[in-house]
């Protein structure tokens, strides 16, 4: 997660604030997250949690706080402030950033559709290999 906020996103000084499992190496069974932020004890920038709901038939999100978005190979939605969320089989991801904290930083975040694009990209493709 930090390779894609550094290298994909521009957000250099993102780093991993906390992991659910403890060490980057301990294995996820049926949830894990990471939260990441700028610098130690300040807000989350960011945080993705993914998780085995057990059965691949969950009801979607439903609220005008959920837009669905299409052409992604997997069922994705997008919140006006910046959280997604994907199925993949069994297994469902979300990605919540924190535009304020990421504007922050010496290099704002600046969400491009591009940037969006390769977001969900990233998280499909996270989830993707969880399950």
């Amino acid at each position: 997660m930090t390779d894609f906020f550094h290298n994909t996103l521009g957000v250099p000084e993102a780093q991993v604030a906390e992991l659910s499992q403890g060490t980057i190496n301990a294995t996820i069974g049926m949830s894990g997250s990471c939260y990441l932020n700028l610098q130690r004890r300040a807000p989350y920038v960011a945080w993705m949690t993914v998780r085995n709901m057990r059965k691949p038939d969950h009801t979607d999100p439903t609220g005008d706080r959920y837009q669905r978005l299409d052409g992604f190979g997997e069922d994705v939605w997008r919140t006006p402030d910046d959280s997604f969320l994907t199925r993949v089989g069994t297994w469902e991801g979300m990605l919540a950033i924190d535009d304020k904290v990421a504007g922050a930083g010496s290099t704002p975040l600046r969400m491009t559709d591009a940037k969006v694009r390769d977001t969900i990209g990233f998280l499909i493709d996270v989830t993707r290999q969880m399950q």
